[in-house]
């Protein structure tokens, strides 16, 4: 799923391969891959992209949105 936000060289992109995170980014607000791995495949993760740049990243855990 790709979703154009208001400004056309942006993209953001749903994380639909689990193999597949952009740690180096999750890494600037967790200090280690183990703290991200309980509860990133629990969880929907988009990226912010400007061409194939990945620019930013967040995560929805659909269990914490009650």
């Amino acid at each position: 799923m790709s979703i154009t936000v208001k400004y056309p060289q942006y993209k953001l992109d749903l994380v639909k391969e689990k193999e597949y995170f952009p740690y180096s980014l999750l890494l600037l607000a967790d200090e280690t891959v183990n703290a991200i791995n309980k509860y990133v495949y629990d969880s929907d993760v988009y990226v912010l992209k400007e061409q194939e740049k990945e620019l930013a990243v967040f995560w929805i855990n659909p269990k914490s949105c009650v």
